[in-house]
């Protein structure tokens, strides 16, 4: 018998106390490759409730209603009680179970030694018990796995915030931005218009061709042309938006229809270190538990390969008398341990330990790839807003030029200076210039939105 113990022990040896830690990035970057030195970006640690610095009352009230009332968001919080009542059930395996037992059996062989009968009827009746005793860890390892699923699901409820508010932010900026595109086009026909009337009264007066009403009529009528396309656009952002705030608020929509100026360029704006942004953004802290848990999956797979130490118990009566089943004579009890280990099942549990390895491994590079990127992302936007503010310097020069342009060439073509061939390339030009002013604001907005996205900035009460 001691031989057998001591042949088991060693067996059990290499996975008494197995253990396999997750591995994280070798390094972060002390600080991002763009430069932060600028007084314009305030290195901080937390960039909550971020969509403020925009100063827009509109704009505070989405956010408001899109945590309140979004669906995405609901349906997280949904996955998130999941989760807690998957990991509350785990923890029954701590627990005995109880069970009522019986049964009615037709048997060839007497219930006792000293019985003749060749045919008789079993009834059998009683309570059961079964507890495991947790040697090995697999309850423990089953608990938290489970309880790193459900702090995964917490962290997915915050990305699917952090991800409705920026977007929800951005179709606001679009939707400003297209109703600005508007005011320009309609700035723009007024003067058309009147660079049409003077083509065509010097065309009734002789002074020039038809041509030159033909181009400013064009011209005229494309610009028109463009409102409606523009106005398609902007209740497209609306309807979005409203998909965002999950209801359809009439007083709401009446006031994003309200044409109102794009929300101003923050004078500063925040970051994070990289460091902060990896302990902070949701997504990556989702990878994280999700990598831990396939850690314990994969310890769980190694502890089904050892034993498991129960104790087991049964008290109940058992008779072949249906009419004096429950009496004393009849009264039968057991309880001790029981060690059950599974030798042979086609190499199941070898299999399974395999794929919780495998699927540790998948973790363990989706949790890279997640910080890699969330690092491409603040990159990425911190570099666009950089241009695009450089690009907002020379737009402003190039409107400004170009508005003189306008003015300077009909003062000509009105002394019949020139053709007006340069009156419709200098028009032509201004609309492009002021919707590229417009766009780049806009697009300006859509990035600094992007890079507190991209640093998990999220809704704080």
């Amino acid at each position: 018998m001691k031989k057998i113990i001591y042949f088991l022990s060693l067996l059990l040896i290499p996975f008494v106390g197995y253990s396999q830690k997750a591995h994280s990035l070798d390094s972060i970057p002390e600080s991002w490759n763009v430069e932060t030195n600028d007084s314009t970006l305030a290195i901080v640690e937390n960039v909550a409730n971020w969509w403020k610095i925009f100063n827009d009352p509109i704009l505070n009230e989405l956010v408001n209603k899109a945590v309140d009332n979004n669906l995405n968001i609901k349906v997280a919080v949904q996955r998130i009680e999941q989760g807690r009542l998957i990991h509350k059930q785990s923890q029954a395996a701590y627990y005995p179970s109880v069970a009522l037992n019986a049964s009615a059996n037709f048997s060839n062989v007497g219930i006792s030694p000293t019985d003749n009968t060749d045919n008789t009827m079993i009834y059998n009746t009683g309570v059961s018990m079964y507890w495991e005793i947790d040697v090995f860890g697999r309850i423990r390892k089953g608990v938290k796995a489970a309880n790193y699923s459900y702090k995964q699901a917490q962290e997915d409820m915050k990305s699917v915030m952090v991800s409705v508010l920026g977007e929800v932010s951005s179709a606001y900026v679009r939707l400003r931005m297209y109703q600005n595109q508007i005011i320009v086009a309609e700035s723009n026909i007024k003067a058309q218009l009147k660079a049409l009337d003077l083509a065509r009264d010097r065309f009734q007066s002789g002074l020039t061709s038809k041509l030159d009403v033909l181009q400013a009529e064009a011209m005229y009528a494309s610009t028109n042309a463009s409102i409606h396309t523009l106005n398609a656009q902007v209740i497209a952002e609306v309807n979005l938006i409203q998909v965002f705030i999950g209801e359809y608020p009439e007083r709401l929509k009446i006031a994003l229809l309200d044409v109102k100026e794009l929300p101003g360029v923050p004078v500063q704006l925040q970051t994070l270190l990289p460091v902060d942004m990896v302990r902070q953004r949701p997504d990556i802290k989702s990878a994280e538990n999700g990598l831990m848990a396939m850690v314990a999956n994969e310890e769980l797979a190694n502890a089904e390969l050892l034993p498991t130490l129960a104790i087991q118990g049964n008290v109940g009566f058992v008779s072949n008398d249906a009419s004096d089943w429950i009496n004393s004579d009849g009264l039968a009890y057991y309880v001790g341990p029981k060690l059950s280990w599974n030798l042979f099942s086609g190499l199941y549990e070898k299999r399974n330990k395999q794929i919780a390895k495998v699927e540790m491994q998948q973790a363990q590079l989706n949790y890279q790839n997640t910080v890699l990127t969330a690092m491409k992302e603040v990159e990425n936007s911190l570099s666009n807003i950089k241009e695009l503010k450089g690009a907002m310097t020379w737009l402003d020069q190039t409107v400004s030029a170009s508005e003189e342009s306008v003015n300077l060439s009909i003062d000509q073509y009105q002394q019949g200076i020139i053709d007006y061939q340069p009156v419709l390339n200098s028009q032509q030009s201004l609309l492009l210039a002021q919707n590229e002013q417009v766009q780049t604001k806009g697009n300006l907005l859509g990035q600094i939105i992007a890079l507190y996205q991209s640093l998990g900035g999220n809704w704080v009460e």
